[in-house]
């Protein structure tokens, strides 16, 4: 990937993945202006964003996944490029309905209480 997204609708949280990343970048010698950052919802950013992804990873508030994780796994799937990736971490009591044009490759559960799991999504070919 020549760049990377992040996209957070909570302020203190938006603010610190930029010092975050930019600690990073410069240690790991990354190309200044490889990242873009914007302040809002993921939903909102995903309805209104004219680009297509790679690697799309989605990690909504633990207690919002089970209202909004389907719509955001749809929304991710229309920008999702064809041998894409969408990574969404989740409670591990969570389960989204896969539907076509996603595959689900793999869910990783961790067996410690409480913990989350990571979906592993694709596109069906």
């Amino acid at each position: 990937a020549s760049y990377c997204i992040f996209v957070e609708r909570n302020r203190p949280i938006f603010e610190r993945i930029k010092v975050n990343y930019d600690k990073v970048a410069q240690s790991a010698g990354l190309i200044k202006n490889s990242a873009r950052f914007f302040h809002g919802d993921a939903m909102s950013f995903l309805k209104r964003s004219h680009s297509s992804f790679d690697i799309i990873f989605i990690d909504p508030p633990y207690h919002l996944t089970e209202i909004i994780g389907q719509d955001l796994l749809e929304n991710a799937a229309k920008k999702l490029n064809k041998n894409g990736w969408i990574l969404f971490e989740m409670p591990s009591k969570v389960d989204l309905k896969v539907f076509k044009p996603l595959r689900l490759l793999r869910k990783i559960i961790s067996n410690k209480k409480d913990s989350p799991s990571i979906a592993i999504y694709c596109k069906a070919v």
